[in-house]
């Protein structure tokens, strides 16, 4: 496996890593914002969130995809406690609780998926945290898969002139 990009983030809560594995050449490459992607390609986005900050109560992992050009398949996430949390997403969004995150506590993850549609489809990645105050999300980062339209198909048919109302033989 190869790795091209930064390979580790972080802001004033969250160290974390963003990678995305091309099932098909087996590269991987470092996300930040946006990365290509072709269409009807299979995917893993690969991360890794470590808690810098205080304890996060009640952590979940959210991933979801609402335009629907991302179909997600699988899911495998090593929680706080080292277990590994793994099964099949159904429709287009995923929530795990993950534990409480004390500070230092590491949570690790891939998810596959499939592209189906042309042009930017987001995949947004949150961490909530379950709080007296209610559901709140304490680290959010959103990517944009850029898919770039199908190839164009060209035809060349015999006769080059069809002519209406009469029955035309193609080759």
């Amino acid at each position: 496996v190869y790795t091209i990009g930064n390979t580790s983030l972080c802001n004033e809560g969250y160290c974390y890593t963003f990678s995305l594995t091309d099932k098909s050449s087996n590269l991987t490459q470092g996300i930040i914002d946006s990365i290509p992607a072709k269409i009807s390609n299979d995917y893993s986005l690969n991360f890794s969130l470590i808690n810098n900050s205080s304890q996060t109560d009640a952590a979940e992992i959210f991933i979801a995809n609402n335009a629907n050009g991302l179909k997600l398949l699988q899911y495998e996430i090593t929680d706080v406690d080292s277990r590994k949390l793994n099964g099949t997403i159904t429709g287009n969004k995923l929530s795990v609780p993950v534990g409480d995150m004390l500070k230092g506590a590491t949570v690790l993850g891939k998810i596959d998926f499939t592209t189906l549609k042309e042009g930017i489809n987001n995949l947004e990645f949150k961490l909530n945290s379950q709080s007296a105050g209610g559901k709140q999300t304490v680290f959010s980062k959103t990517f944009k898969l850029e898919v770039p339209p199908s190839q164009s198909m060209n035809l060349e048919i015999l006769p080059s002139v069809i002519v209406p109302f009469i029955e035309n033989e193609l080759i």
